[in-house]
């Protein structure tokens, strides 16, 4: 499925892995692997990547603060942070765990550290924030985690409630959007800790010797005469000085020589406009990962010359930068991660070699392993979240591929497959004797130049008979397709008959949705909801909107379409209005369209009332003044959870509101479910009992009331569930992190830019979204080819060629033949 991307995890998290650097002596050889293709590796190679994990416990040592673990000879360094993440230790341990030593920092208060040099005396330099400027606030009641803030800043508030009310194109790919990057981060923001980045952020440089005293270095003049100075990251180089990656470029700062600038990203031409990332490998090699105008490549750099390689083509092999953590060690040249896998790289022969598999290890990585050394390619320590932010201290060490158990590998495909998914076949795996689930992310077909890469290759393998056992889905996905081809085995003897499911009452909306006729193909395990909304005041106790409504509701404050509803255009609404009508035009079980009707004819005679393109600097400029003046009236939203209608009432538009769908020719309400993922499993397949035995562990209680503990904007799908979290609404939110509950405010930002704390909602309101959510019952209904059929004849309706009957009676053949083709 999507998730939703998403990648986006805020500043602490870039901070913490794209600047995080290792330094360290030559070490010993490394055995060479060969890269397999997903297919093969998924059915046939599992023994071949598996990790066993040991808990380190270090007396002394709370293993949840750690950052920048780097090894120098036999030693690990890293800092260590308070409660507020704002480092106050040094420290370093022999790579057995033993010899732990702990250096207070002097002069280092209300600072938060992110980028380390270290030195081989012990001493280092680091770039540091002023936690204070960073909006870090003092705890107000209850203990809370650093970790889980450090990844939210506000997620959920953004998450639940975007501002951004534009519908430009089918806008369920913006509501996955935000529902991945909040599914994905699953932190929260603490009440121990809140991040407020609309304030200047005060930076800077320091120097921190053997003793722990720390000296601030002035770096006010590297600002003069140019833009605001600002570090990307840092590392060591011989002579105890620092190589900077910056604003400027790359300069080498030391006690003696200042700052020293090598390559000038400002006034050489033949750098400007690049940014670059540092990582130092083995033998101390340099490695530049640059950037520029959405090219990423990664080069050797010698900071002596200030001369860089050719483009390593090993890299351009499959990773995905977005998603790559760079890390160094002994061994390989440089290791990557990304959310399945450790790679190391080998300079010799220009390749990346596959070493660790996550899924095959047991082990709960969620974007991927950050903060980490190799102490060979088959050992490494590691400072791992987990799914649930519980840190742990980990060695790491290869299991022989003759002493891995024999087990039944049963895959599961999909694209950018979530993490909670992810979560469930750790726990699938680590509990079964028999079988393990291979998890096939079609994601890694994807490039710089076509994201949708693993989406079409995922298609082609399924039409071509290709099928993995259990597939997931996003909302894009083109399911009902799948269906009428006989792709997907019907799972409801199953449900019907399960004991262990007895109990569980599946939301009748929602087991409506996953209902064809009377079987069931896909299982929904959590879900979001699409719909328009407006204040409740300009429609009354109406539910939905007609077309001569919706008209009449313009007219009456005296605006036009493009301002009332922000950021939509003819093109955009009529595509919105086709994804969120459910079967109305398309009924894929019956085989059947309705195109060629007087509703139709209304709908693009409606989008027609429309813009052909927006001005969207002018909408953004005017966004505020629009809403409080009553101009704009409609905003295209995505609910995530229960909270959101709290954010569309207090500040978005600052008083009552009202769901009523998109307008339409029959006053339907055309909200729609959102499946954050729909399961499937392959008629084809060998495991079908072993196959449900997992996607009926998500309709579980212990998954379905995980998602409100665990900080998850969304809906559940069972009526447990959804209580719970509709219970929950009325209470400050928490998260659960290593056992205790840590509550915080929500926080929502205004249309004046202003930062709102959000009031839990009231009984009626949690009744009003409740009854709300439960009304609907349609899915979004995504479909491009026949999407782009509806916009190439629609043009020529919008453009005067055409009258809306001649389109209408156009659209109604081309996507008849579609459809009947494609059954």
């Amino acid at each position: 499925m999507t998730t939703k991307g998403r990648v986006k995890r805020g500043l602490c998290l870039f901070l913490m892995t794209a600047l995080t650097v290792t330094s360290f002596t030559a070490c010993g050889k490394k055995e060479k692997k060969t890269q397999e293709n997903i297919v093969t590796e998924a059915t046939s190679s599992s023994k071949d990547y598996v990790f066993k994990s040991e808990e380190l416990t270090i007396d002394g040592l709370e293993t949840s603060r750690l950052n920048g673990m780097q090894l120098i000879g036999d030693r690990i360094y890293f800092s260590v942070a308070d409660d507020n993440h704002c480092t106050t230790q040094m420290a370093s341990f022999k790579t057995d765990g033993s010899d732990l030593k702990l250096t207070d920092l002097k002069g280092a208060d209300d600072l938060y550290l992110y980028g380390f040099a270290y030195n081989d005396d012990g001493s280092c330099y680091a770039i540091g924030y002023s936690a204070s400027s960073l909006g870090f606030m003092a705890p107000s009641g209850d203990a809370s985690s650093a970790d889980a803030s450090d990844e939210a800043a506000s997620d959920e508030a953004s998450a639940e409630a975007s501002t951004d009310a534009s519908s430009d194109g089918a806008s369920a790919d913006d509501s996955a959007a935000a529902s991945s990057e909040s599914s994905e981060d699953s932190g929260e923001e603490s009440t121990a800790k809140q991040m407020n980045f609309s304030g200047n952020m005060e930076q800077f440089l320091l120097k921190i010797d053997a003793e722990g005293n720390v000296e601030k270095i002035d770096i006010s003049s590297q600002s003069e005469g140019g833009d605001e100075y600002s570090f990307y990251g840092i590392i060591g180089i011989k002579g105890n000085k620092a190589l900077i990656s910056s604003t400027k470029g790359l300069e080498t700062y030391s006690s003696e020589e200042g700052f020293k600038t090598i390559v000038d990203t400002v006034g050489d031409p033949k750098y400007q406009g690049q940014t670059f990332t540092l990582y130092q490998g083995s033998d101390d090699k340099i490695f530049a990962l640059s950037y520029i105008d959405g090219k990423e490549e990664v080069f050797y750099f010698d900071p002596e010359t200030g001369k860089f390689s050719e483009p390593l083509q090993g890299f351009k092999e499959r990773l995905d930068f977005n998603s790559g953590m760079f890390f160094g060690g002994c061994g390989y040249d440089l290791y990557i991660s990304d959310s399945s896998a450790v790679y190391g790289y080998d300079a010799k022969e220009d390749k990346i070699f596959k070493l660790m598999d996550f899924i095959d290890s047991d082990l709960e990585v969620n974007f991927g392993i950050y903060n980490a050394v190799a102490l060979s390619d088959t050992e490494f320590i590691v400072s791992m979240p987990g799914f649930n932010n519980d840190y742990q201290l980990l060695r790491l060490t290869k299991v022989p591929a003759d002493q891995v158990k024999d087990k039944t590998v049963i895959t599961l495909g999909g694209s950018n497959i979530d993490y909670r998914f992810r979560q469930q076949v750790v726990a699938y795996n680590q509990t079964n004797d028999k079988y393990k689930i291979k998890i096939v992310d079609y994601s890694s077909y994807n490039t710089e130049t076509d994201y949708e890469a693993g989406d079409k290759q995922f298609d082609l393998d399924i039409v071509a008979g290709n099928i993995p056992d259990i597939m997931v889905f996003g909302p894009n996905s083109e399911i009902d397709k799948y269906i009428n081809k006989g792709v997907f085995l019907d799972y409801k003897p199953y449900l019907d008959k399960d004991e262990d499911l007895k109990g569980v009452e599946i939301l009748p909306n929602l087991k409506k949705i996953m209902t064809r006729g009377d079987k069931m193909y896909t299982l929904i395990p959590s879900f979001e909801v699409s719909s328009m909304v407006t204040a409740k005041n300009y429609v009354g106790d109406k539910t939905a909107l007609t077309f001569e409504e919706c008209d009449e509701i313009i007219k009456q404050h005296n605006t036009d379409y493009e301002t009332a509803f922000q950021n939509m255009t003819k093109a955009s609404f009529l595509n919105r209005s086709i994804v969120y009508a459910g079967d109305k035009y398309v009924d894929w079980q019956n085989k059947k369209c309705s195109f060629n009707t007087e509703d139709f004819c209304k709908l693009l005679e409606f989008a027609n009332n429309f813009p052909e393109e927006i001005d969207y600097q002018a909408q953004y400029d005017n966004s505020a003044k629009n809403f409080n003046d009553g101009k704009t009236l409609f905003a295209t939203q995505g609910l995530y959870g229960f909270r959101g209608y709290a954010a569309f009432k207090q500040a978005l538009f600052g008083k009552d509101v009202a769901f009523i769908g998109t307008p339409n020719a029959s006053g339907d309400d055309d909200s729609v479910i959102l499946p954050d993922g729909s399961f499937a499993i392959s008629a084809q397949t060998q495991y079908a009992d072993a196959a449900w035995d997992f996607i009926k562990s998500f309709l579980s209680d212990d998954y379905q009331n995980k998602l409100v503990s665990s900080g998850t904007v969304c809906f559940p799908v069972t009526k447990t569930g959804f209580e719970t979290t509709k219970a929950a609404s009325m209470d400050r939110p928490y998260i659960e992190s290593n056992g205790k509950k840590e509550y915080y405010d929500d926080q929502y930002p205004a249309l004046d830019g202003t930062m709102i704390k959000l009031v839990p909602l009231t009984q009626e309101e949690a009744d009003y979204v409740g009854d709300f959510i439960l009304s609907l019952d349609k899915a979004y209904s995504h479909n491009s080819s026949i999407e782009d059929i509806i916009s190439e004849e629609a043009g020529a309706y919008f453009s005067g060629q055409k009258t809306a009957q001649e389109v209408s009676e156009i659209i109604q053949s081309r996507v008849s033949i579609y459809v009947n083709e494609n059954s």
